[in-house]
């Protein structure tokens, strides 16, 4: 390397002092390793050599020592705009997902014959402009048949009763709630599939709320049969065939 600036500065300071300091340090400036790992610092280093060398610049060199810390920090090629991070998941977003097994666990099976130890689910649930979607994907159940789904409010147990009840923004306050006005897909969260020849489905479910902070649900159980909708029915779905728990 060159050997030291006035004031002590070593590096590509040292260069402009020749008669072709102007063109080395626009050259340093656009096209350093440096300025592809940390363009921001080869601008400040660009302008303290202009300052230290006190060249006799021209006026086109004084317009390129101008433009080039704006081309460096601006991001050409390999800029820093180039390397701009990925957005960070919102925090609104939720995954879960496991293979079926006998409980205790997280991704358990009630009914094997209907939801086979190895099947798999996976739930996602995002949250944007105060609307909540929640999306459950199967694979591994039984071909070409019509399940059952909901949120409930606990996690899934040793029984598929320990899942509690469904969640319901609005809490019916009869139970079991079996009322149209509470037990709906508006007011719970329904995900009601139906698999397809290799027993894969998925269903989605978009209300216009979010979880309350206090109060979420926990888990998705997967019913025997389709969700009933008859006063005196309504969210009923037959037995709980299996239950996924979810951190919503």
């Amino acid at each position: 390397m060159a050997g030291s600036a006035p004031g002590g500065i070593a590096g590509p300071c040292t260069a402009g002092r020749s008669n072709g300091g102007a063109a080395l340090l626009v050259k340093h400036l656009r096209w350093s390793p440096r300025s592809l790992i940390y363009p921001d610092e080869d601008c400040r280093l660009g302008l303290i050599c202009a300052i230290l060398l006190g060249m006799r610049a021209t006026p086109l060199l004084i317009a390129a020592l101008l433009c080039v810390p704006i081309a460096a920090c601006g991001g050409g090629a390999g800029g820093a705009s180039d390397r701009a991070a990925p957005p960070a998941p919102s925090a609104g977003n939720v995954e879960a997902s496991g293979t079926f097994a006998a409980p205790p666990g997280a991704v358990v099976t009630y009914d094997e014959a209907l939801v086979p130890v190895g099947a798999t689910a996976a739930v996602d649930e995002t949250v944007a402009g105060g609307s909540t979607t929640i999306t459950l994907d199967v694979a591994g159940l039984v071909p070409n048949r019509q399940y059952g789904a909901h949120a409930h409010v606990n996690p899934c147990g040793a029984a598929g009763k320990d899942a509690g009840p469904h969640f319901q923004l609005t809490r019916d306050p009869v139970t079991p709630s079996v009322d149209p006005a509470y037990a709906n897909p508006r007011n719970e969260i329904w995900l009601d599939v139906t698999t397809n020849g290799q027993g894969a489905g998925r269903a989605t479910s978009t209300v216009a709320w979010e979880f309350p902070a206090d109060r979420r649900a926990k888990s998705v159980v997967i019913h025997t049969m389709p969700t009933a909708t008859a006063p005196g029915k309504a969210g009923t779905a037959g037995d709980r065939a299996g239950c996924v728990t979810v951190g919503f």
